[in-house]
Parts: structure tokens; C-alpha cells; sequence
């Protein structure tokens, strides 16, 4: 599992940002192949749709 920073500078990248651009499908890939899949309480967010998407990577 990346460290807290190294998660945060990931979600700042360029790629990541191009890719939540393209859309809350590749969005909501993003959120579920990292950290929040290994939290529970993430997890269920990044399931209930874009906006909670956002709002899991917010709360890192």
C-alpha cells in the first residue's frame, strides 16, 4: 500500500487529473484500484457514485 503522501501526489498527477477529467467511469476506476478498496469506509463511498468519488479522494 502507498504511504499517505505518496497517495496524495499520485491523485495531484497529471495523468490522474487528464483521467477525472474523462469521466466518472475512469473516476470511479481510479478510486477503486488504490486505497480505497483496502478501507472499508472508503470503499462504500467510492461506490455511491461520482460526487463520493471525489468526495474519497478528498478525505485521504
Amino acid at each position: 500500500m502507498k504511504s499517505l503522501s505518496e497517495f496524495k501526489l499520485y491523485f495531484k498527477s497529471e495523468l490522474t487529473q487528464s483521467l477525472i477529467r474523462s469521466g466518472a467511469h475512469e473516476l470511479k476506476q481510479i478510486c477503486e484500484s488504490n486505497l480505497c478498496k483496502k478501507r472499508q469506509s472508503l470503499s462504500l463511498k467510492c461506490r455511491s457514485g461520482a460526487a463520493k468519488v471525489i468526495e474519497c479522494h478528498m478525505h485521504i
